[in-house]
């Protein structure tokens, strides 16, 4: 007949129950993780099309002004609370034939052909679903675009 000391070692009942219940903390957390991850990456790509329709719509003859109005609030990608923690800012340039900057209202010194520049960018921050111990609060989300007027 066994002892109880060596019945309690061989038993096994219960086991997976309490491998599940160390390591399920863990599982867990690496879940939202990349659940996060996944968020952050979406918003950032919200950020990058809006960047890229708002200077394609001034390049196809819309009016700068009212790119927040026509692009950004009509795409329904931002709420409006998300608008207000939005910066953006637009820029025309110009520059030569050879790279470099010129007035707009200008010639090209070498006479080579000028060409016109628009560029638009957002950036807004991105809260995590909740804050990882050693990660910052905030991520900043950027959209960039360049595209050629003329």
């Amino acid at each position: 007949m066994k002892t109880f000391v060596q019945r309690l070692f061989k038993d096994q009942s219960g086991i997976a129950a309490t491998e599940f219940a160390l390591i399920s903390p863990f599982l867990i957390l690496l879940t939202v993780g990349m659940i996060d991850f996944g968020m952050y990456i979406n918003e950032n790509m919200k950020v990058e099309n809006l960047a890229r329709n708002a200077t394609e719509y001034v390049v196809k003859g819309g009016d700068e002004a009212n790119i927040t109005a026509d692009v950004i609030t009509s795409s329904g990608l931002l709420t409006e609370d998300e608008l207000e923690d939005t910066t953006t800012t637009s820029e025309m340039t110009c520059e030569c034939s050879d790279g470099s900057t010129v007035a707009c209202n200008t010639e090209c010194s070498d006479g080579g052909y000028r060409r016109r520049y628009f560029s638009y960018s957002i950036e807004r921050a991105y809260s995590p679903i909740f804050p990882y111990p050693g990660i910052p609060e905030t991520f900043p989300l950027r959209g960039h675009a360049r595209m050629q007027v003329e």
